[in-house]
């Protein structure tokens, strides 16, 4: 048996359009998924910055910001030794940032202390995003 295919002469939609708006809903979704990543950080006095890298198909946010990277992956150690009245501005169990206390007494590499707990607010944001993905995505026919 032989299978023939039956190439239509012109696509039913123009691709070009098509990828466009895939384009613009993936800028749309990088700028709220941005947007919801300043929560983790709302009450910091030095914010770090977060950057929408796009490549073709594809949008990361990413913040360079090595204080954020430590506090929302958690560390083994931390050398730094802070005032009696600390009180962090995030936690492992909540992700908006709230307000703190204190700062850091002094930094010494001779006083190691148990690590920062990870807040991961990398994949608690992704948690929050994916329902509203669904309706930042609207592709229509051209």
């Amino acid at each position: 048996m032989r299978v023939t295919p039956i190439i239509p002469s012109k696509l039913p939609f123009d691709v070009k359009q098509y990828l466009k708006q895939v384009e613009d809903c993936l800028d749309l979704a990088a700028q709220e998924t941005r947007k919801e990543m300043g929560k983790t950080v709302s009450t910091w006095k030095d914010k770090p910055d977060f950057v929408i890298e796009k490549d073709k198909m594809e949008r990361l946010v990413v913040s360079r910001n090595k204080i954020y990277y430590f506090v929302s992956g958690g560390t083994r150690v931390r050398y730094a030794t802070m005032t009696p009245n600390f009180k962090a501005k995030t936690s492992p169990s909540r992700y908006q940032a709230q307000g703190g206390a204190g700062g850091v007494a002094f930094i010494s590499k001779l006083k190691p202390k148990p690590g920062i707990k990870a807040r991961n607010f990398d994949t608690k944001t992704a948690k929050r995003m994916q329902p509203r993905m669904v309706g930042l995505i609207k592709i229509t026919p051209a």
